[in-house]
């Protein structure tokens, strides 16, 4: 089910300066039929990132020519940009984990990871967006699929004067 959703919600973006961890990241997500586009640092992530929606982004912390802390805050700040965001890094210290958070990330993952804790934290943090976008069409268009009033036969109704 994952598979369709993120691919609906335009795949997995994937940056990092690795190329093994992406080569790696790519693989384990393929195996799930999820889709992904790979890059290699932190400004080609936010030039994707502001031409595609995508259903999860994944960056590393530390990458060579942005840190993937200022590359978060870029994307958490910009009104059009929906996903959720995975942070990895070698460290996990308290403090670190603590910037990933506090740069507006919604997960965090150490490296080296365990295939199964990464398959998990995507799938979650893909279906978590899917329910996102399910919950704003409903707010925009209302229960009975119209766009405005949650209400329309009651306006209608006003307008008869009943």
């Amino acid at each position: 089910m994952t598979d369709s959703i993120a691919a609906a919600l335009g795949g997995v973006l994937i940056a990092d300066d690795d190329g093994d961890i992406c080569r790696l990241i790519q693989t384990l997500l393929s195996r799930s039929r999820i889709p992904t586009e790979v890059v290699y640092g932190g400004r080609a992530a936010l030039a994707c990132a502001e031409r595609q929606h995508y259903a999860l982004v994944i960056i590393d912390v530390c990458m060579g020519d942005m840190s993937g802390l200022d590359v978060c805050r870029a994307m958490k700040a910009d009104p059009a940009f929906h996903a959720p965001i995975l942070l990895m890094s070698c460290g996990d210290s308290t403090a670190q984990v603590a910037a990933c958070y506090e740069a507006g990330a919604d997960d965090f993952l150490s490296k080296p990871f365990k295939s199964q804790e990464l398959l998990a934290r995507v799938g979650r943090l893909i279906e978590a967006n899917s329910a996102q976008h399910r919950l704003h069409a409903a707010a925009t268009t209302g229960p009975y699929g119209w766009a405005g009033s949650s209400r329309p036969c009651m306006s209608s109704v006003a307008m008869l004067g009943g």
